[in-house]
């Protein structure tokens, strides 16, 4: 689900790059992996990585489709690729009906904190996110 909007903003990030750049890159004599690798992607990687955090957001927040297809299965540990699963947001829609007929609320609670730890995740990873975008974590080489 979320490798078509990752495939979309690179290549539209791709898209936006100059044809200069591509062609002077063409131009030393550089194969196209060469170009797209050192000339084209180190233009459009803050693009990039915001893709993949709004594809992920996408996939972490997906409530209905992994609710519908997942087989629901709720407090079952997987035992192959067949069983069925839940993810966080699935078991919180899933069990949201239920909750409403437990007099001690505890099912309420209990939801309240899996939406915390939905959020807390959520919250990571456009913080890590961001630390990768703005170059934070930015390894350089070193020179000789």
């Amino acid at each position: 689900m979320i490798t078509p909007i990752i495939a979309t903003t690179l290549l539209d990030a791709l898209m936006q790059v100059p044809k200069e750049n591509r062609e002077s890159a063409f131009a030393l004599g550089a194969t196209h992996f060469e170009v797209v690798s050192k000339a084209m992607m180190p233009m459009v990687r803050a693009t990039l990585i915001g893709g993949i955090v709004l594809a992920l957001g996408r996939a972490l927040g997906e409530t209905m489709a992994v609710a519908m297809v997942s087989g629901g299965g709720v407090n079952i540990l997987p035992t192959s690729i067949f069983s069925p699963i839940s993810s966080i947001a699935s078991f919180i829609v899933n069990n949201l009906d239920s909750s409403q007929g437990d007099s001690t609320n505890m099912s309420v609670y209990a939801i309240a904190a899996v939406a915390l730890v939905l959020f807390l995740i959520t919250l990571a990873v456009n913080a890590a996110a961001k630390l990768l975008s703005s170059g934070a974590l930015h390894v350089r080489k070193r020179q000789h």
